[in-house]
């Protein structure tokens, strides 16, 4: 556990270094994080709790791969965080040795003495793919790394710089989306835009100026309103006398139209007695009838 707080810490010294935003960070989403949980305490339980020496390779190995069970879920809900898949192989390539060996063989080759527990044990020459253990040794700190605590490390330190820059790339998204809303909206100084957004450069002020200008385009002139012209109710080249006969004409077609509507739709449209089925007994019956 000690080795992955050290690989974590100079993951978090990156971002720092690099210009990150810590506060991007640690605003990333996080899925599933109560499953390293259990693997903070079963470290703690390896550590600290009384386990017998002839319980290392069954007790103690069975927390450990727990641990490392609880942790590669972890990092298998959280693969959609760019360089988490780099984590994720270097934390397999140590549980798989770990399992193999029923504990992380360490080299005998550095300046300290290897001091066997439930997850480290001295290398040897039986070691099941040994040089996925710690074999490469760190004097200063009297460690050794392995090639998945390398891996791991580069997998943090890659998730860590690019959540760290998350937040601040859809930032500069949304400023542009609000900038191009007003300047579309309606023709406002590129001063004003300016004032109520985040601080811009020179660049980004003159490419503002130069696309509100291109998108205020002048609207285009009404079409003119054509007047009806009154028409005299005089034909032309027609004399007075020949103006009453067609008026006269017109009437009498009037007229006819008139009478043809009665004929159909008035009373003379209305059916006879022969035609409705009454003939002079019944008719005679109506007269005493009344």
């Amino acid at each position: 556990m000690g080795i992955e707080l050290v690989l974590l810490l100079v993951a978090l010294a990156f971002v720092g270094i690099t210009r990150g935003s810590y506060k991007s960070l640690f605003k990333t989403k996080i899925n599933h994080a109560w499953a390293l949980f259990p693997v903070l305490v079963g470290h703690l339980v390896i550590e600290f709790a009384p386990i017998k020496e002839k319980q290392f390779d069954s007790v103690g190995i069975a927390i450990l791969l727990g641990t490392y069970v609880f942790l590669i879920g972890f990092l298998c809900a959280n693969l959609n965080l760019k360089g988490m898949w780099i984590a994720l192989l270097g934390v397999c390539s140590n549980a798989l040795v770990i399992a193999l060996n029923l504990g992380m063989p360490v080299t005998n080759s550095g300046d300290y003495t290897v001091i066997e527990s439930i997850k480290h044990q001295p290398s040897s020459s039986t070691d099941i793919l040994g040089f996925l253990g710690d074999q490469l040794p760190i004097n200063f700190l009297s460690i050794a790394v392995s090639i998945g605590d390398i891996v791991f490390a580069l997998g943090l330190i890659t998730v860590c710089f690019f959540a760290s820059r998350k937040s601040n790339t859809n930032d500069i998204d949304t400023t542009e989306e609000q900038i191009a809303i007003i300047t579309q909206s309606s023709p406002v100084d590129t001063q004003i835009v300016l004032d109520i957004t985040e601080p811009a450069t020179m660049e980004t002020a003159v490419s503002i100026d130069q696309k509100a200008q291109s998108e205020l385009k002048p609207a285009p002139a009404p079409a003119p309103v054509q007047t009806p012209m009154l028409q005299s109710s005089q034909r032309p080249g027609l004399r007075k006398s020949d103006e009453k006969r067609i008026a006269k004409a017109e009437k009498r077609a009037q007229s006819r139209k008139h009478k043809k509507w009665q004929q159909k739709h008035g009373l003379a449209g209305l059916p006879s007695k022969e035609e409705l089925g009454y003939d002079e007994n019944s008719m005679e019956i109506v007269e005493v009838a009344k």
